[in-house]
């Protein structure tokens, strides 16, 4: 409870602004959230935390989205991304300024050939290399 106390020197519209204000104050209620998220799960329904990896999460997006032109007849820029040994050429584990994170994130060359949701990918990237240690997984 706020006790209020009332000089009889200050001002009539000091006054209404403190009790306009406390009055604000008090009809303010906390409310859960409702922007629960949506986007990458990094924790089961069960709260058991999921850990990123190359067999589990990037395999299939670089194969969908990589390998065309990255691939051991074509490796475009010298680079194929054919499994995971080849990969990792283009990989410093925790490293933000590894060459795939780079490359792979908004701003980077890489970024328009993602199909889909690109940021999503794009953060998938970044957590499994720099999060995660680009681990292969299994």
């Amino acid at each position: 409870m706020v006790h209020l106390r009332v000089d009889s020197k200050m001002p009539v519209a000091r006054l209404a602004i403190l009790v306009g204000a406390l009055a604000a104050v008090a009809c303010v209620q906390t409310t859960s959230p409702t922007d629960v998220g949506g986007g990458l799960l990094l924790s089961s329904s069960s709260g058991r935390p999921l850990r990123v990896t190359y067999l589990n999460d990037l395999q299939a997006v670089f194969a969908s989205d990589c390998v065309r032109c990255h691939n051991v007849s074509s490796a475009a820029g010298g680079y194929s991304m054919n499994d995971y040994p080849s990969v990792l050429k283009a990989v410093r584990s925790g490293d933000p300024s590894s060459p795939l994170v780079v490359a792979t994130q908004p701003t980077g060359r890489m970024f328009q050939y993602f199909s889909g949701d690109r940021l999503a990918k794009s953060s998938l990237v970044y957590i499994w290399i720099v999060e995660y240690d680009a681990g292969l997984g299994r």
